[in-house]
C-alpha cells in the first residue's frame, strides 16, 4: 500500500463524518419545520447521534494518523453499532423525504 491509498480507518472516518452530517441535517430540518411528524424526543436523538458520530470520526482520524495506534474489537463493534443506527435512520421514509428535498434544493 502506498501513502496515497486510504486506510480502512480513513474510509470508516469518512463514512462516519457523512452520516454525522446527515443526522445534523435531519435535526436542523426537523427543528426548522415542525410539519415533519416525528416521535417526541426523536429530534434530540438526531442531534445526539450527530455529535457522537463527529466525535467518533475525530478519534478515527487521530488513530489513523498515529503509527501503531489501534482500536480493539469491542471499540470497533461499538462504532459499528452507531454507524448502523445512523444508516437505518437515513433509510427511513421520512428521513429520505427530508434529505431528498434538501439535496434537490441544494442542486
Amino acid at each position: 500500500m502506498t501513502d496515497t491509498e486510504p486506510t480502512a480507518t480513513t474510509i470508516l472516518a469518512a463514512e462516519v463524518n457523512r452520516l454525522g452530517s446527515r443526522m445534523r441535517l435531519l435535526h436542523e430540518q426537523v427543528d426548522n419545520d415542525m410539519g415533519w411528524v416525528l416521535d417526541a424526543g426523536y429530534d434530540g436523538r438526531l442531534a445526539d447521534l450527530s455529535q457522537l458520530l463527529f466525535g467518533i470520526a475525530a478519534v478515527l482520524s487521530l488513530v489513523g494518523g498515529t503509527p501503531n495506534a489501534r482500536i480493539n474489537s469491542e471499540g470497533i463493534a461499538a462504532i459499528r453499532r452507531q454507524v448502523e443506527a445512523a444508516s437505518r435512520i437515513e433509510q427511513l421514509d421520512w428521513a429520505r423525504a427530508i434529505l431528498d428535498e434538501v439535496d434537490s434544493a441544494g442542486s
